[in-house]
């Protein structure tokens, strides 16, 4: 089971959504780069997400 799962599918439609285009690939990748970068802390925020549901019972 994924449990989530961006695409450069999913970065094309809200880039023609936002700025009206597709981005290109360098624009992807500087993107791509931007999201790992956001993303760094993705293990605190599962384990907030875990012990939340750990908690409900």
């Amino acid at each position: 089971m994924i449990l989530f799962l961006l695409t450069d599918e999913d970065a094309q439609i809200l880039a023609k959504e936002r700025i009206g285009r597709e981005l290109s690939y360098d624009e992807l990748e500087r993107v791509k780069k931007g999201l790992e970068f956001g993303l760094e802390c993705w293990e605190e925020v599962m384990i907030t997400a875990i012990e939340e549901v750990a908690d409900e019972g």
